[in-house]
């Protein structure tokens, strides 16, 4: 099975990556965290702009620059240049398809600079928002170094499992074709030296530090300072959702059942995790009315071990509350967990893995409010892929 060969691979290239990173990591804990704490005590920052600000920043981020860049890529000459076969939109073949892949490659590279300038200098101007109130800061750099690269090591198994399981599912059970990244496309003609340098540094730098400045550095902290932050963000996931998919959408024609599956289960795929708030939305309340038990039972039993049981209790419960925040954070790590995995809808099922890493990245940068440590992992998480790539073409 060819999933089963993938998952070989993959797992090989985390063991590379892990094995080749996993000294430095160990160096900076033993030199520079140890004997202190990995991660740092809990505190919450001001959050000063406010969604107007951040309305402004996702239209110049991801309309205004993309389209900017592409005008100008497509218009300057410069892939005529360095491939020497133009761009033909309208005969819809395989080179044509190339061409487009080859123009969004360029086009995000070349609107990355803008992109980063936008969120930081936007809300810089508009409301004195400081670099390190959006988690750009070197404050306690080492642990969150380290931190990153643990959470790179200890949850890429499972996500990449879970990817490739997904992949088996619907290709198997409900017969998909395949939807490949238009990166990979552009790596699998045969890119030039200097192509694949830039590849590399896209996947493994550019995406990374935009998508944690704009996801887990601007959206989450504001969405967790709303009553409906978590709710806001499972509808602008159905939006973000039409907006990723229309072009496939739109170019059904005559759609069989399959088809129509296929365009549908990234809308019924966040369907089926918005129940989920009303989970997170349940328990801090559960939790507040378990201390509230815990304190009666503590002033009326006067049996030791009783009393040792419900103080356990209630320890469990205040550092359970202490790791997942408060309910309005939980629900916003929640939604903005699954905006991050619906950008990546063009390419299904990445959602259903990507949605489980973007919870654990979402926790790390709340946990230590800093955005070093989802850096570091969602670098090496993305390491994996072209360490895999590697050994693949080897």
């Amino acid at each position: 099975m060819q999933e089963l060969i993938d998952l070989r691979i993959n797992l090989e290239a985390w063991l590379i990556l892990g094995a080749v990173t996993a000294l430095p990591a160990a160096a900076i804990w033993f030199y520079l965290v140890r004997p202190r704490p990995l991660l740092p005590p809990v505190r919450r920052r001001l959050v000063p702009w406010s969604g107007f600000e951040i309305l402004a920043v996702l239209f110049l981020v991801l309309f205004f620059w993309p389209a900017l860049a592409a005008a100008v890529v497509q218009h300057s000459g410069f892939l005529n240049w360095l491939y020497g076969d133009p761009i033909d939109p309208v005969h819809k073949n395989a080179a044509a398809e190339l061409a487009s892949d080859r123009l969004i490659f360029w086009t995000t590279i070349l609107a990355w600079p803008e992109q980063v300038a936008t969120i930081i200098l936007v809300l810089r101007l508009a409301s004195n928002t400081k670099p390190y109130q959006l988690g750009l800061t070197t404050y306690a750099a080492p642990r969150n170094v380290v931190a990153g690269w643990l959470g790179f090591a200890g949850l890429t198994p499972f996500v990449i499992s879970v990817h490739l399981l997904m992949l088996w599912v619907f290709r198997s059970w409900f017969h998909f074709p395949a939807e490949d990244h238009p990166v990979l496309r552009v790596v699998q003609a045969r890119p030039a030296a200097v192509e694949a340098c830039m590849m590399i540094l896209m996947v493994v730098v550019l995406a990374p530090v935009l998508e944690e400045i704009l996801f887990r550095g601007m959206l989450q902290p504001w969405l967790a300072r709303q009553e409906w932050g978590g709710q806001a963000a499972v509808l602008g996931s159905l939006v973000i959702t039409m907006v990723v998919r229309y072009a496939k959408i739109q170019a059904l024609h005559r759609p069989g059942a399959t088809e129509i599956a296929q365009q549908m289960a990234p809308f019924l795929f966040i369907l089926l995790l918005a129940p989920g708030l009303l989970l997170l939305h349940r328990l801090p309340r559960n939790w507040g009315f378990a201390q509230k038990k815990v304190s009666g039972t503590l002033r009326r039993s006067k049996l030791p071990h009783l009393l040792r049981l419900e103080s356990s209790r209630h320890l469990f419960l205040g550092k359970a509350r202490n790791w997942l925040g408060t309910p309005c954070e939980g629900r916003a790590l929640y939604g903005t967990a699954l905006l991050f995995a619906m950008s990546h809808a063009n390419v299904w099922p990445a959602p259903i893995p990507l949605f489980l890493l973007a919870l654990g990245l979402g926790w790390l940068a709340q946990r230590t409010q800093s955005l070093l440590g989802p850096m570091i992992w969602h670098a090496l998480f993305n390491g994996v892929a072209c360490v895999e790539l590697l050994l693949t073409r080897s």
